[in-house]
């Protein structure tokens, strides 16, 4: 197969098939907004305003890094003598010691790598060397990294027009020149390999491939090996070498760079195919893990992970990261065309330093969370750079409220999940801002004999309890995921037909889009089958809704408006379900009606179920679902004979004179309505006494099915039969 080019002289990483042409040179001069302003941030009146969303799972990842109060700032492109040029600087990969810096420039006209060295990590660079031949040739060579002894040189090379490949170069000492380039064979294969990376140990060996195997476009492969003394020999998508990372994707995943203790793992997407998310170009991205034997989670963009945004409306990528790091003082190197840069792209520094940073504990009482809730809150861990001091803490507690001071106390006396946020402010002035979201839940108590549960694993914990003379429920879950359900349900085991019913009021509090009612499902997992009839909150009504999962697909009928309270029913009928509505409990009316496929064993789950429709933000408010609802049952379906309709255990002519009776002699009604719908027609009139008498007395043949012994009714209709004495349970 022929593979995609990466060609490096676009003004990014390119789509597949796109032809290698010299794009016009960018002018020096600064272009546009600043930096500052294209990424999203803004100075006024010389207050700088960083913000920092300190999400759960990123305190837990990131709290060794971040607790230093450090972030990547300080950017600049002057970082040595003719580093950046008029010409395209690409790829720079900084060594093990941080003294040397090996990139790639087409200033000769064609692609070279150059190397540059400095005496320490705190200086600049010095005017960089080509490397020349055998490593540099007629054609492009970029992405060259040294192994830690710097004995060792891997870099990509361009085959042919549509084709780069990894090679390695050795030399005896430090300071001896590189000897013949090898191809590395093994690990080409007729594939385009290219961002070529080397773990600090020199074990893993990770590229950018977009062969089969992968997850989309261009993706990170690594290839280990026991010992620095073992070639490396085999490679496998970085999915398959550490199982459940959640890198590689169906956009393109490049540049790899690896921090010190491989926790962090730093790399790009591309212009061509940028992850949602970005700023709408090339992005340097990151996945962190909590253990080096961990997989890596799903990555977050940069500008996330950084106190202070490094990715800007411009294309920012090609990382890599200083071994030192996070050291304070050590560093990252990044290609960038943003304003200031001198060529096409420039090669840009950014140092890892103090900055202010806003911080807090909370302490939650009682610590089950259930409301109400006191919580305190205490900012001490903020810290600010030496020579400065804090000047201000600003509270906005999320229900509302706020407060000033280092440490705060609030109750949150209703349920719900409040975003709390920390504004800081120095004395330079500059201010940042972290947030944490308190989760205040409802208690739940006993609901027997239903079981109440959690489908999904919803942000927002649900529970029910048993209220009065009825049910309350209180629910999270989120409703925009179609394969999988988030929801709080309220539920029995049944192993045949049954029916379900409930009186639904209108709720304590909800949102748009948030929904509840009656739900037959095939079990517990949130992508069983189901169906079912529930009231859905929208921005200036209350409809109807008739939902249903049936192999996997999901689908929806909206019924219109309605207004609570509302009586609904749902009935399991063999395969099908039935929904029904009443106003008053005792005529129904049927709303829809579905086939649905449930476990071969016939056993299913039917009852209340709601969700909130929460957006899953663990750092955004969120009000939940709270009900309460009346006359919830579930009864298994009643048994009967047709044609009984007086329910005497006898088919005679009384059963017709007791049908005409409640027909047009306004007498008792009728126990089982199936029973007396002797012509199974779904409906209860004169047509059935006529079938009776004419069974009895004209030889007419048998009544159909429940006929002679107890049954239920395999027709579905909207009919019911509550009660019919004479059949075992």
């Amino acid at each position: 197969m022929s593979a995609p080019s990466p060609c490096i002289r676009r003004c990014c990483e390119v789509a597949p098939r796109e032809d290698r042409r010299e794009p016009a040179r960018r002018p020096s001069a600064p272009r546009g907004d600043s930096a500052v302003e294209a990424s999203g941030v803004q100075e006024d009146r010389g207050m700088k305003a960083g913000l920092r969303y300190s999400g759960i799972v990123l305190v837990l990842w990131c709290q060794h890094v971040w607790a230093q109060g450090n972030a990547f700032t300080d950017l600049t492109n002057d970082i040595g003598v003719e580093i950046n040029t008029m010409a395209l600087e690409w790829a720079p990969v900084i060594s093990a010691d941080d003294l040397t810096l090996v990139f790639s420039s087409d200033r000769s006209g064609n692609f070279d790598l150059y190397m540059a060295t400095r005496s320490s990590s705190g200086e600049k660079f010095r005017e960089p060397v080509n490397m020349g031949a055998p490593v540099n040739t007629s054609t492009d060579e970029y992405r060259g990294c040294l192994s830690a002894d710097g004995l060792t040189l891997y870099f990509v090379r361009l085959a042919n027009a549509d084709l780069w490949d990894v090679w390695k170069a050795t030399r005896e000492s430090a300071d001896a020149p590189f000897g013949t380039a090898e191809r590395m064979v093994w690990i080409n294969n007729g594939y385009v390999t290219d961002s070529v990376a080397l773990s600090a140990d020199g074990l893993k060996l990770l590229f950018c491939t977009p062969r089969p195997g992968g997850k989309g476009l261009r993706d990170i492969w690594v290839s280990p090996r026991v010992s620095a003394l073992d070639d490396f020999a085999t490679f496998l998508p970085l999915e398959t070498y550490l199982p459940g990372s959640l890198v590689n994707s169906a956009y393109d995943d490049i540049a790899p760079s690896l921090s010190a203790d491989e926790s962090f793992l730093f790399f790009s997407d591309s212009q061509s195919s940028c992850r949602p998310g970005g700023t709408g170009n090339a992005d340097i991205w990151v996945s962190m893990r909590s253990r080096v034997d961990e997989p890596f989670p799903q990555p977050v963009n940069m500008n996330t992970f950084n106190q202070e945004p490094i990715n800007t409306s411009f294309h920012d990528f090609q990382i890599s990261l200083s071994q030192t790091w996070p050291r304070t003082g050590s560093q990252m190197f990044f290609i960038s065309d943003r304003p200031g840069t001198l060529g096409g792209w420039d090669i840009w520094q950014a140092t890892w330093l103090p900055v202010l940073t806003a911080c807090f504990s909370t302490q939650l009482n009682p610590s089950s969370g259930a409301a109400p809730v006191d919580a305190a809150f205490d900012a001490s861990c903020s810290s600010t750079p030496e020579g400065t001091s804090l000047a201000g803490y600003a509270w906005d507690l999320g229900d509302g409220a706020t407060a000033d001071g280092v440490g705060v106390a609030h109750t949150y006396a209703d349920p719900g999940r409040y975003a709390v946020a920390l504004t800081v402010t120095n004395d330079v002035p500059t201010s940042d801002t972290a947030r944490q979201g308190v989760t205040a839940t409802c208690a739940g108590g006993d609901v027997s004999p239903w079981t109440a549960a959690d489908i999904g694993a919803p942000l927002f914990p649900g529970s029910a309890w048993k209220d009065g003379e009825g049910v309350s429920v209180c629910a999270g879950g989120r409703t925009n995921i179609s394969t999988a359900d988030e929801l709080h349900y309220v539920h029995q085991e049944m192993g045949g037909d049954f029916s379900a019913v409930v009186r639904v009021e209108e709720p304590l509090s909800w949102i748009v889009g948030g929904r509840f009612g009656l739900m037959v499902r095939g079990s517990m997992d949130p992508g069983a089958p189901f169906a079912a009839l529930l009231v859905q909150r929208y921005s200036t009504e209350t409809r109807l809704m008739f939902r249903f999962r049936n192999d996997g697909v999901l689908s929806a009928r909206s019924h219109g408006a309605t207004t609570l309270p509302l009586w609904i029913k749902i009935e399991r009928r063999g395969g099908e379900v039935v929904a029904l509505s009443s106003a008053d409990g005792s005529v129904w009316t049927e709303v829809d009606r579905e086939t649905i496929v449930f476990a071969s064993d016939g056993s299913v789950l039917g009852g209340l179920a709601a969700c909130g429709a929460d957006i899953g933000d663990p750092l955004g408010s969120f009000t939940p679902l709270r009900a309460h609802v009346t006359g919830l049952a579930i009864t298994a379906a009643v048994t009967f004979r047709r044609g009984d309709a007086n329910s005497s255990n006898t088919l005679d002519i009384a059963d017709a004179i007791f049908l005409l009776g409640h027909l047009f002699a306004q007498q008792a009604p009728l126990g089982c309505e199936d029973a007396g719908d002797a012509n199974d027609d779904g409906t209860l009139d004169i047509a059935d006494a006529i079938r009776i008498l004419g069974h009895l007395f004209a030889n007419t043949g048998p009544l159909p099915q429940p006929f002679g012994s107890c049954g239920i009714d395999s027709t579905p209709d909207i009919l019911v039969c509550e009660e019919y004495a004479h059949c075992p349970e």
